[in-house]
């Protein structure tokens, strides 16, 4: 049933015409919720996922603000990119309105935490 409903909402975010695509506001809060049951259903991950988690560590670094590399990226454009923190994204948008790894304009629409 989850795979289905992740099925579902990969393909509604990847319609190629605008009008019938997902909007991401959309879609995060149902992601969210998927990710949520999900750990429910599991407490603990399998065994085989150990190196995955420890991985994780370096995954973490990735994360990070492309502009003071010291806080979580935490604003996401309406593109669906998510590369700068709360306090650098009005020093950026200042400087360009377009998103830097699309090009599309740069609005933003969620800030996680």
């Amino acid at each position: 049933a989850q795979a289905e409903e992740l099925a579902r909402l990969v393909v509604g975010l990847a319609y190629e015409r605008k009008r019938k695509r997902m909007p991401l506001a959309d879609a995060l809060p149902r992601l969210e919720a998927m990710t949520e049951a999900a750990g429910e259903m599991a407490a603990s991950p399998p065994p085989s996922l150990a190196g995955a988690v420890a991985a994780g560590a370096d995954a973490d670094a990735e994360r990070q603000c492309d502009l003071c590399w010291s806080a979580p990226r935490s604003v996401r454009f309406a593109c669906g990119h998510a590369l700068y923190c709360e306090a650098c994204v009005p020093r950026v948008l200042e400087r360009d309105t377009n998103c830097p790894a699309c090009r599309q304009p740069a609005l933003p629409i969620a800030a996680t935490e």
